[in-house]
Order: structure tokens, then sequence, then C-alpha cells
């Protein structure tokens, strides 16, 4: 299902969803790299669960995964360190957005993944991103969205079908 109505938030906004939400779960923020597949995730899900994107910053595929090149350049400081502070946005994510939802979902499912194994599991067969590398011969190509679209519409049919047994 495509939603052709809603409102596309800044990049920011997503990290610093995801960041509290962490925070309110009492666990340790994550590192950038970290942050950078929650984001790719929240993106896929909000495709899948909502029908359209969270936000408009292009994803590409880099060598450990998914990246938002805007977000990584404002937290590269931070090297392999956790993420201690949010990023200057205007936008704001409240707990009536549908947005918060969506990323309630993705800390539900991911949060106590380590930075590898949300490495591996963007690198899974078939994902958008092994797609976008093997195709780009690992150039950093932008991940299409219609890509991610179909790819966690699927995600979720199996997720739901696993639900239902």
């Amino acid at each position: 299902m495509f939603n052709p109505q809603y409102n596309l938030l800044p990049v920011e906004a997503v990290a610093n969803r995801i960041l509290l939400e962490a925070r309110q779960r009492g666990i340790d923020p994550p590192t950038n790299l970290m942050l950078q597949k929650l984001v790719y995730f929240a993106q896929g899900y909000a495709l899948g669960m909502l029908g359209h994107p969270l936000f408009a910053d292009d994803i590409e595929a880099w060598t450990y995964g998914p990246v938002v090149p805007k977000l990584y350049l404002q937290l590269k400081h931070y090297d392999s360190n956790r993420i201690t502070e949010d990023l200057p946005t205007r936008g704001l994510i409240t707990d009536s957005n549908p947005a918060a939802g969506v990323i309630h979902q993705v800390m539900e499912d991911l949060s106590g993944f380590s930075a590898s194994q949300l490495v591996r599991l963007s690198h899974a067969d078939g994902s958008p991103w092994s797609a976008t590398w093997r195709d780009s011969l690992g150039r950093c190509d932008v991940i299409p969205l219609w890509q991610m679209a179909l790819y966690f519409a699927e995600v979720g049919k199996k997720a739901d079908n696993k639900e239902q047994e």
C-alpha cells in the first residue's frame, strides 16, 4: 500500500527518536555504525508499515551496510564511541506521530543487536543493501526506495505469517 499523503521528517529527528528510545529502555546509546543501521531499518519499516518514507535523505550502500551520508558526517566525530547527545534539528517526533510507532517497533525488534549483528542483518541475501552493493560493485550507490519498499513489505508479510502460526 502506498500512502501519498505524508510529511517527511528531518533524518536527524529520526535519529534523535532512536536515541530517545534507547534512553527510555535504559540501554547504551548506539554508535554511529549502529545508528546508521537503525535509521535504515526505520526507513524500511515505515515503507512497509505506513506506505511512505520517514525522511527524504538518500541511503547509500557502503562497505559496512546502509549509510545516510549527511547523518554520518554529523556523527563521525564520535568514531566508534556511543552517541551521547541529540542532533540539532527543527523536527521533533512526538508520541502521537505514526513515525514514533515505527521507531518503537524497530527498537523493539533490534535494540538488543550488536553493531556486527546489525551489519549482518542489513547485508542479508536479497536485502536492498546486498542488491545495490552487488549491482554497483561497491561504489556507494543510493539504495532505491522502491527496492526497500518491496523488501520490507515482504519481510512484514513473513513476520505476520509467523505470528499466525
